[in-house]
């Protein structure tokens, strides 16, 4: 088949972007398929071959379009198309309803369920219907005042919409709050404030509607930050993960609770703490990294499948 393998962008996650992308491509090439490697927000000449060479552009020399020109029609050319993206216009459903406008098959979770996962609050808000346990905690919109009674110390502040830990900062007091979330509100206008919870870290993919087996993460300084994601060595990441049978059953019906309430059983990675017995459940992922250190590979290679045999199934979602 002609696939179309989408990277870069311009989100604050580009750079894992290109890195996912060149292995996906890679993969999809290694399983027989034509493959267009292409940068989402990069020009594209019209009749570009499948299979051409891909070297991405340093970010100041794209356009600053979203989506670059001739994009969509190469998509069109495709018989599906495979975003590699995180953050931004590739993850929050918006690419994904443009496609889906042109009726250009897409792997992943449709483009509603994308933008919900990108939204923590709204998301969070599902899942506690669905009886799925997350954080205590509120959002804040910029300008709008702070409900002391809602923050509870220490916490944690997160942009509500974005990834790989971009913009995570962490308080023990009001003064530290303070100064995190003027930072925060520099590069977002809506945050969420969450009770900071002491525990193991743990992590669910789920493809095609199975959750694979789960994995603990365990940085070796600090927390699972962007740089503790994508430093090879900086992170322990053992899966399966030790846990008892009856915690390993309970984390995956989780999950799958979790993707069910957003939408994103096609695709996803839901992450988790494990803290007072409880599994808490922090956020979903509907385009999970695909580079070398990567969490949702490492458990799909746990369940016997490799990298092209993962990509061929996420492959399957756009069919």
């Amino acid at each position: 088949m002609k696939i179309v393998v989408l990277c870069g962008g311009l989100s604050p996650e580009r750079e894992v972007s290109l890195a996912s992308g060149k292995m996906v491509a890679e993969a999809l090439a290694h399983r027989g398929h034509e493959v267009a490697l292409v940068d989402l927000s990069d020009d594209v000449p019209v009749g570009i071959p499948f299979g051409a060479e891909f070297v991405p552009k340093p970010r100041h020399e794209l356009s600053g379009r979203e989506i670059g020109d001739g994009i969509i029609e190469l998509c069109r050319r495709s018989d599906a198309v495979f975003p590699a993206l995180h953050g931004g216009v590739g993850e929050d459903g918006r690419l994904r309803a443009a496609l889906d406008l042109f009726g250009i098959r897409c792997a992943g979770a449709e483009f509603l369920s994308c933008a919900i996962a990108m939204d923590k609050q709204l998301s969070k808000t599902l899942m506690r219907v669905a009886g799925v346990t997350v954080p205590r905690g509120t959002a804040l919109s910029k300008g709008d005042p702070i409900k002391r009674s809602d923050v509870k110390f220490p916490c944690v502040i997160k942009p509500n919409c974005g990834g790989s830990s971009v913009g995570v900062a962490f308080a023990d007091n009001e003064s530290e709050l303070a100064i995190a979330l003027e930072t925060a509100f520099d590069v977002t206008d809506k945050v969420v404030i969450e009770e900071k919870l002491i525990g193991r870290e743990l992590t669910v993919g789920i493809v095609n509607g199975r959750a694979l087996p789960a994995v603990e993460i365990k940085p070796k300084v600090g927390f699972y930050d962007y740089k503790n994601k994508y430093t090879p060595g900086a992170t322990e990441e053992i899966c399966p993960a030790p846990l008892t049978d009856a915690e390993a059953s309970r984390l995956c019906r989780s999950a799958i609770a979790a993707a069910s309430a957003v939408g994103t059983t096609a695709l996803c990675r839901v992450d988790f703490i494990l803290s007072g017995g409880i599994f808490y459940c922090l956020e979903i992922n509907a385009l999970p990294g695909m580079t070398e250190t990567s969490l949702l590979p490492l458990a799909a290679k746990t369940a016997g499948m490799d990298f092209p045999q993962l990509c061929e199934e996420i492959l399957k979602t756009a069919f």
